[in-house]
C-alpha cells in the first residue's frame, strides 16, 4: 500500500525538501495537525451528505 503523504515534498513553511516520514510529518503540520485534517474531512463529508439528502427530497428531481 502506498502512502501519498510520503512522496517528496517541498515544505512551504521551511523551504526545504523532504520525503518519507519527514514529508508526512511536514504535510500534517502544514495542514494544521491530525485533528484539523480529520475535522475538515468530516465536515466536508457531512455537508456533502446533507446536500445529497436535500437534493433527493426536492420535488421534481
Amino acid at each position: 500500500m502506498s502512502d501519498p503523504f510520503t512522496k517528496p515534498y517541498l515544505n512551504p513553511r521551511t523551504g526545504k525538501a523532504s520525503s518519507g516520514g519527514a514529508a508526512r510529518e511536514g504535510r500534517i503540520k502544514t495542514l494544521g495537525g491530525v485533528d484539523e485534517i480529520i475535522s475538515q474531512a468530516v465536515t466536508k463529508a457531512l455537508i456533502a451528505n446533507a446536500d445529497q439528502i436535500q437534493t433527493a427530497r426536492m420535488p421534481g428531481k
